[in-house]
Order: structure tokens, then C-alpha cells, then sequence
């Protein structure tokens, strides 16, 4: 019968090797007792809400969850909170936009509801309340586009955070080498863990994380885990890295070692379940070895200085919006292309009702231009008087069902029109590719087409 690393006691707790809130699939029952299984549960949860807003993004779904994991980000125009999961995004509660009381006493409300249970939620509680509720007016379906980006905030780290990696790291010792996180060595790092010791952890922030020394990530947003033995040191040692971006080191104690191993493992969050979701390599030699450092906090201190860290969140989340990109297209090429199978009068209507649901990726286009031109404006004396009139173009209306004004309404109307217009002038010569999808949705060539007509129409009135 195979103990618990910590107390010695009867195992079979059926663990998840990585945390199940982070997507790990894996478990073992041969790590902890009950009670130390139940007693890291906070661990893993500190970790997952200090990485929830890049596990939104990427819609991860938890281990045996029914739902992928939702980012509550606050609209800034409507002051609404909506949940964000990958690329859809949702009003939390109802958004009232009207709530008057009509000629005959009675109120008239009119709101908008991410979906239909979302209304029938709405309507009970109403009707708990005492109030006698019914939908008395015509019914759309509608949208809501964001005019301001919503604020992302990201914590990774602090003493809790540390420990979490820690728990992380001494769970897959035990998994790889349940000997060796048996030993007696392992004590100190072991009560850093549980958190019995105002000692630190031994664990930091890792800004060499020597990848030269190790195969190359399998997966695009993949987590990994290196636990490496060296005979020499008789140490044992980790590397910790989530969204292959973010790095950590630790050395988890003094140990009985007859030779150097390391196994390296890859995570893949994004898979909904085993064999794709690991990828594991194993060496008979000690790779990437750590030194813990004088300090443990200044190597971090002088990234934040120098703007490092900053940085490596911003680059992260640029790769996760460009996988986002990706991802539309190639969902959207195959019914785009089918569309040139359709007569002429009937194509621009099928490629329109396919933009439809990427509205916001063309106002996001619109946006870009116009605050772009706003400031080259803003730099010549001649036009800087004007400049500040094309704010009415991409501005939000938290009254407004669809998040913005009429005006700016009409000029995501007049990109859409752009785009489809451009889509259908290229069907008529042959199929489109992936590249010029992605160009056409994404901040290159489709930004200009979808822009150029309110740029137009607004100069136009300018010179009225």
C-alpha cells in the first residue's frame, strides 16, 4: 500500500497530478491521504484565479466542468459586467435600458438578455417579487459591441501564488519519482508547501529558463513541468512554466540520487481529455539544473523595473488574440468560399449574414483606424481643430442595446458592407486563403477596407 508523502498515511485520494481548475486531466491515488489532498484544494485555487483571465481567453475548461472557465470583465461605456470565455462574450445580469411607467400606471421595461434562460430567470423573479410581469413587445435578436476595451487584471505570484507553484512542482516529483518525495530532504520544502513554516519556498521567478537545454514545447499554449535529479548535488530540482511563457524555478531539497534523470513534461490545457493532453520526455541526464539565487525576489524586482514583465503578459496575450484570429478563419473560410456557389444577387447576402457574428472584430478595425488618424490629425496644426469630431464615430452609448450610438451604429454597418463588398469582388475571381482572411479580420488590409468609407463620408461632411 503506497503512503502519503506528507503524513504517512493510507493514500487514495485520486489526485489530479496538475490542477483540474487549470485543466489538468491526470490523476494518481498514490500521492496523498485524503486530508492533504482536500488541505491543497485553496493551493490550486489561488493558482487558478491568478491565471483565470488567460484561461478565459483561451476557453479552458476545467476537469470534469460542464462550462470553460469565464473571465467578469466591466464594459467601461455601460458600466455592465458581461462574462468573457474565449472569444464570446455575455451580459452577466439583464441590461436595462428603459424602465418607465406608462399612461396606465404600469411599468414598461425594456431590457436586453444574453439568452433565453437569462429571460426566463428574469420573469421568475419578477414574478417572486409580487410584480405580475409579461413580455408585452416585439422580441429581436440584437448585439452589443464593446467601443472600450475591458481592463484584464493579471497577479501572478506573492506568497501564496509561490506556493501553489510549489505544490504543483512536489506533486509531480511524487508522481515521477514517488521514492525519492518519500525522503527526508524533501521535509523543509514540504512545509513551505503546507505553509507550517514562515520560511519562503524555495521558488522564484525564472528569467533564464535555459530552453536551450530543453526539447522544444509541444503545444501552442502549453504549461510544463521539469523535475530533474542530479547525482552530483544529490538534489532535486523543478521548473515551472505555464502558457510557455511565464517561468518559475525551484529546488526542492537534498536527496538520495544514484544518477541524474529528468523528465519533462508537457501540458496541453486546451485538450478536453487524455492521451493528447500530456507529452512526456524523459533524459538520463541532469538538463537545465537550477541555482537558487542570492535573492529570491530581485531577479523580479529588476524585470518589473525594466518593464520585462509587463512585456511577457502583453506578448502573451498578443499570441492568444492572434490564435483567436486563426481560429475565426479557418471556421469562417469553408462557408465563405462556399458562398461563391450561390448566384451574384444572393452571395453578398450569405457573406454578410457570415460577418454578422464578427461584428466586433470589424468595429475593433474601425476603432483602430479612426484613433490612429485622430492622432496624426492631432499633430497637424491645421486639422488639430477637428480632430476630436471623429470621436462621434466609435462612440458608446450606454443607453443603446448595441453598446454604441446610431452614428457609430452606421459606421459598423458601412465596414461590414466594406468587407462584404470586398469578399464577393475576390469570390468572383476564385476562392479565398487563410492569409487573406486573416488580413481581412484581422489589423492589415481589412482595417483599411473597413474604415475607408466612414473616413470618406466624414471628410465629406466636414467639407459641407
Amino acid at each position: 500500500m503506497k503512503t502519503c508523502i506528507i503524513c504517512s498515511g493510507r493514500t487514495g485520494s485520486r489526485e489530479h497530478i496538475f490542477p483540474a481548475v487549470l485543466g489538468g486531466r491526470r490523476t494518481n491515488k498514490g500521492i496523498y491521504c485524503g486530508a492533504h489532498n482536500q488541505q491543497f484544494g485553496p493551493l490550486a485555487k489561488i493558482l487558478a484565479d491568478q491565471i483565470r483571465a488567460i484561461n478565459a481567453l483561451l476557453g479552458v475548461q476545467p476537469d470534469h466542468a460542464d462550462n470553460p472557465t469565464h473571465l467578469i470583465a466591466k464594459n467601461p461605456v455601460d458600466g455592465q459586467d458581461y462574462a468573457v470565455t474565449g472569444q464570446k462574450i455575455e451580459n452577466v445580469q439583464p441590461h436595462i435600458l428603459e424602465d418607465v411607467i406608462l399612461p396606465d400606471g404600469s411599468r414598461g421595461v425594456t431590457a436586453a438578455f444574453s439568452s433565453e434562460q437569462q429571460l426566463q430567470n428574469w420573469l421568475a423573479a419578477q414574478r417572486a417579487s409580487g410584480a405580475q410581469v409579461c413580455v408585452a413587445g416585439p422580441r429581436k435578436e440584437g448585439f452589443t459591441v464593446f467601443a472600450e476595451p475591458y481592463s484584464v487584471h493579471l497577479v501572478l505570484g506573492g506568497p501564496d501564488g509561490l506556493r501553489a507553484i510549489a505544490y504543483v512542482a512536489l506533486t509531480f516529483l511524487a508522481h515521477h519519482f514517488p521514492d525519492i518525495a518519500r525522503q527526508d530532504g524533501l521535509s523543509a520544502f514540504t512545509e513551505c508547501v503546507l505553509g507550517t513554516t514562515d520560511e519562503p519556498p524555495p521558488i522564484w521567478w525564472d528569467f533564464d529558463p535555459a530552453i536551450g537545454d530543453l526539447p522544444a514545447q509541444q503545444f501552442r499554449f502549453g504549461h510544463r513541468i521539469v523535475i530533474g535529479l542530479s547525482a552530483s548535488r544529490q538534489e532535486a530540482y523543478a521548473r515551472v512554466s505555464f502558457f510557455s511563457t511565464l517561468n518559475f524555478s525551484a529546488i526542492l531539497g537534498s536527496v538520495k540520487v544514484e544518477q541524474d534523470k529528468t523528465v519533462i513534461i508537457d501540458i496541453d490545457p486546451l485538450a478536453k481529455r487524455p492521451p493528447h493532453d500530456i507529452h512526456e520526455t524523459t533524459s538520463g541526464a541532469a538538463l537545465a539544473g537550477v541555482t537558487r539565487p542570492a535573492s529570491l525576489t530581485a531577479g523580479l524586482a529588476n524585470d518589473i523595473q525594466q518593464g520585462g514583465t509587463e512585456a511577457r503578459f502583453w506578448t502573451l496575450l498578443d499570441a492568444i488574440f492572434t490564435w483567436q484570429l486563426d481560429q475565426t478563419a479557418e471556421e469562417l473560410l469553408p462557408q465563405i468560399n462556399a458562398a461563391r456557389l450561390l448566384d451574384a444577387p444572393e452571395r453578398p447576402l450569405r457573406i454578410r449574414k457570415i460577418l454578422d457574428g464578427q461584428r466586433q472584430r470589424v468595429f475593433n478595425l474601425i476603432l483602430h483606424v479612426v484613433k490612429e488618424f485622430k492622432t496624426q490629425l492631432l499633430a497637424d496644426p491645421k486639422f488639430a481643430a477637428v480632430a476630436p469630431s471623429l470621436d462621434a464615430i466609435i462612440a458608446g452609448d450606454p443607453n443603446s442595446s448595441t453598446g454604441v450610438t446610431q452614428r457609430a451604429f452606421s459606421a459598423l454597418e458601412l465596414g461590414l458592407e466594406a468587407i462584404t463588398a470586398h469578399i464577393c469582388q475576390q469570390l468572383n475571381a476564385r476562392d479565398m486563403d487563410l492569409p487573406q482572411l486573416r488580413s481581412l479580420l484581422g489589423e492589415g488590409r481589412g482595417a483599411a477596407i473597413a474604415a475607408q468609407p466612414i473616413l470618406d463620408h466624414w471628410m465629406e461632411k466636414l467639407n459641407t
